[in-house]
């Protein structure tokens, strides 16, 4: 008995694709990224992380998961639950 159990390929419904966040119910996120950041002083490196989630993530309605090692990266998503990154709100962050 061969199984698909792939939970991409099945199909849900209602319910179901809300509980797992699938289909109109995706949640969308995308990553902000900054390199060659690697020499700053750990004061330098929490202003620029301040600046950036201050001016640019929070100013556009969003929130932010970041870190900041080498690199700085951090995950941007919608400030409301249910919701994704307007095109808009992407463009301005």
């Amino acid at each position: 008995m061969n199984m698909n159990l792939n939970k991409w390929n099945r199909k849900y419904n209602h319910r179901q694709r809300k509980k797992m966040c699938v289909g109109e119910y995706q949640e969308l996120v995308f990553i902000v990224t900054a390199n060659g950041v690697s020499g700053l002083s750990v004061e330098q490196r929490d202003k620029f992380m301040d600046e950036i989630i201050d001016s640019a993530i929070e100013a556009n309605c969003a929130l932010s998961v970041a870190t900041f090692g080498e690199d700085f990266w951090c995950y941007v998503m919608a400030e409301k639950k249910r919701a994704s990154v307007t095109e808009a709100q992407r463009s301005a962050i």
